[in-house]
């Protein structure tokens, strides 16, 4: 706990007595200006900036394990996920997972690695004059700004594969050829999701997979591409099959 904070604390704002503090843990800096405001007696803490912070204080707890909830799975004591016989069976926990039972042994190479990391980026930012990191708003947060990207000449065969096209064909439609390759060899068969199961029916996952395929391929953006087709799906849900249904492995 930290005393500085004594002079601030105004009971009617708060749940806490009159004598407890606030650590310095809890209200970041940037949030200050928010939970620290001017009353008619002087300084005091505005209660409802001061509960978020402690809700984001909890929340983060929360996800390092520093705190946990009785009854809860996900959010449980972490000593529990530990097998029953930990104690006395550590070392070999250890060697059957190939990590080095100090700490330091195993946070030191990682710590390693992202030194490298930033300091390779920094000296690739460092000559690249058109890429610098601004704060915008003079906040604390650092973001980098790249150029806008110029597009690239086409490539001959490409160009070549179009007038081959054009020439036997003439001008289609990219999405009809997509279409027509689907009723041909039914290739939805080879997409299925990552979940456990599937309520979508065959034509509602033929619409969503197409479109997506559609925008991947061309490098259309999915919102403007789901504006202009209009499908019986929203956005979202196009953004959803996509996460589920379309993988790597799968394209391959």
């Amino acid at each position: 706990m930290c005393g500085k904070w004594d002079k601030y604390i105004d009971t009617r704002l708060m749940y806490s007595p009159e004598d407890e503090t606030i650590p310095d843990n809890i209200v970041k800096q940037r949030w200050i200006e928010l939970v620290i405001e001017s009353g008619p007696q002087g300084p005091r803490v505005n209660k409802l900036y001061f509960e978020l912070c402690v809700l984001r204080f909890l929340e983060q707890g929360l996800k390092c394990r520093e705190i946990w909830v009785e009854g809860a799975y996900r959010y449980r004591n972490p000593d529990q996920d530990l097998p029953a016989d930990w104690s006395q069976n550590r070392s070999n926990y250890f060697r059957k997972l190939n990590i080095p039972e100090k700490p330091g042994a195993f946070i030191e190479p990682i710590r390693a690695e992202m030194i490298a990391g930033l300091e390779a980026a920094n000296r690739y930012l460092s000559k690249k004059r058109e890429v610098f990191i601004y704060h915008p708003g003079g906040g604390e947060k650092g973001l980098i700004r790249i150029p806008r990207i110029q597009k690239q000449p086409e490539r001959t065969t490409i160009q070549e594969i179009k007038e081959r096209v054009i020439k036997k064909w003439g001008i289609l439609d990219l999405l009809d050829i997509l279409i027509e390759a689907d009723r041909q060899i039914d290739f939805l068969r080879f997409f299925y999701t990552s979940g456990q199961r599937q309520v979508l029916s065959q034509m509602a996952a033929r619409e969503r997979l197409i479109l997506n395929l559609f925008s991947l391929g061309t490098n259309t953006e999915l919102k403007r591409l789901h504006a202009a087709a209009n499908p019986e799906c929203t956005y979202d849900d196009l953004l959803y099959f996509r996460k589920k249904f379309i993988r790597i492995p799968l394209i391959r």
